[in-house]
């Protein structure tokens, strides 16, 4: 259902809709001319900045199957959650170094990305994940968690296979890149009926979800948004982030949050990239092997 691009014998060239023909040129070297909807137009016209509007158009109509896909999906999936961690602390478990650090707590809410339950921090309420290969796709299927409900991500070129999903009876969810589909928002202001964004990393779309189910407290840790990799426990290399458009995205998070879910309070454990925009809080371990850090200005974690 996106818009194509056809160039056909005789210099003709076509701009197609589910086999409807919307823009079509005809370039000769001795004439010009245009149609758009079969309507001839003068051979004045802009063309050349016509079809640039149209390349991008084309561009972004990758991602109507996602919109209409998310509708159908999320109407399915996301309603029950709603608000069904009100009043509760919940915890984001992400890949960063400074998971190593994180000292679990008490009656908490966990919810887990990708491989990070490696690390073996705490049980798992929920998982979100959207690398889905070999090993890992094995290590989440296989995962158990605290009665763990897995969510497998869609995306037009990185879809977890339904059978996959059934397996395990995975929820799924559509995720877009905000930059490429360009919405009028930038995360989506109803998750139940719209694609949730994953800016450069699948924490965004779990940290939509979080704030979805009202928890009073969402701590993040292991978001570190740096260069150093990942944490010691999942042994693998650095994924090369964007990091100025992932923070950029983070203060974009951050707006949303306080203007659609004024009751959560968001608190960054160990914060590193992300230090300043959020509540900080910070671990005995990892002061420990950071004595550089000013303990007479900071806050420790209350993990009772």
């Amino acid at each position: 259902m996106s818009l194509i691009k056809i160039k056909t014998k005789g210099n003709i060239i076509k701009y197609k809709f589910m086999n409807f023909t919307l823009l079509k040129a005809i370039i000769n070297d001795s004439y010009k001319r245009y149609y758009i909807f079969n309507l001839p137009i003068y051979s004045k016209f802009d063309f050349l900045s016509l079809e640039r509007k149209i390349d991008r158009l084309h561009q972004y109509g990758r991602y109507i199957p996602a919109y209409i896909l998310a509708q159908k999906i999320h109407n399915e999936v996301f309603p029950k959650y709603r608000n069904c961690n009100k009043g509760k602390d919940m915890v984001l478990l992400a890949s960063g170094p400074t998971l190593d650090y994180f000292e679990s707590i008490k009656n908490a809410v966990y919810l887990g990305v990708n491989d990070s339950f490696k690390a073996g921090k705490a049980e798992l309420d929920y998982l979100f994940a959207q690398d889905y290969r070999k090993p890992q796709q094995e290590l989440y299927d296989n995962y158990k968690g605290n009665n763990c409900r897995k969510f497998y991500g869609i995306h037009y070129y990185q879809i977890i296979a339904q059978s996959y999903a059934d397996k395990v009876g995975a929820e799924r969810y559509v995720f877009i890149d905000p930059y490429e589909a360009q919405p009028y928002w930038h995360f989506a202001p109803d998750i139940s009926v719209l694609p949730l964004s994953a800016c450069e990393s699948v924490v965004h779309p779990a940290v939509q979800f979080a704030l979805w189910t009202a928890p009073k407290r969402l701590y993040l840790v292991g978001c570190d948004s740096s260069k150093k990799g990942h944490s010691k426990a999942l042994a693998r290399s650095s994924s090369g982030l964007n990091l100025d458009r992932l923070i950029e995205d983070w203060k974009l998070l951050k707006k949303h949050a306080e203007e659609l879910y004024p009751n959560t309070e968001i608190i960054s454990v160990n914060p590193v990239g992300l230090k300043g925009l959020f509540h900080d809080v910070y671990t005995e371990s990892y002061l420990a092997e950071h004595p550089e850090i000013d303990r007479s200005n900071i806050e420790i974690l209350k993990v009772e």
